[in-house]
């Protein structure tokens, strides 16, 4: 467990273009040193119905069957979310979406606390030994989840295919 706290102390780099996240990568990311930092496009379908406004994954036809959760199975969290930051169509409760912000650690139990960056997260590890970095890690799990501070908004079409085209040009990105 020292050695794989310690490979992970480098704090990332502000990622400052809209890369692409799955909802799937941001919700089920168990080690919160690993979320993106920075910017983010993540593409999925708007869930308005209740108090809390999220974004539900959205299947992905061309996914092999172990891999595919069904549309609506998993979200993640809008913060700052206002119907003025939408560009074109209105945006409703079931509507495909893209949007851009930023990813952020929020405590689902005290919603006034500060929201956490995943920089901030490797600098306070730099600070603690092992068995505090531990037990700082486990807090943090317990109490926060990933989320997305909302800058834009737009209704889209076609979200599946738009997300299989976009996952094809990162694999041949990461091929060169």
């Amino acid at each position: 467990m020292t050695s794989e706290l310690d490979n992970k102390a480098n704090p990332p780099i502000y990622c400052d273009y809209f890369k692409l996240q799955l909802i799937e990568e941001l919700a089920l990311e168990k080690d919160y040193r690993e979320l993106h930092y920075g910017k983010v496009a993540v593409i999925g379908r708007f869930s308005s119905e209740t108090e809390v406004i999220c974004l539900e994954n959205v299947l992905i036809e061309h996914m092999p069957r172990e891999y595919r959760l069904s549309t609506g199975t998993i979200s993640v969290l809008l913060l700052d979310f206002h119907y003025d930051k939408v560009y074109g169509e209105p945006l409703t409760h079931r509507n495909l979406c893209i949007l851009r912000g930023e990813v952020l650690l929020f405590n689902l139990e005290k919603p006034t606390s500060p929201k956490l960056s995943t920089r901030f997260i490797h600098e306070t590890l730099s600070k603690l030994n092992v068995a505090q970095q531990i037990e700082f890690l486990e807090n943090i799990h317990r109490t926060y989840k990933p989320a997305i501070n909302v800058w834009y908004a737009k209704r889209i079409e076609l979200a599946s295919e738009l997300i299989q085209r976009k996952l094809e040009l990162r694999m041949l990105d990461s091929n060169q």
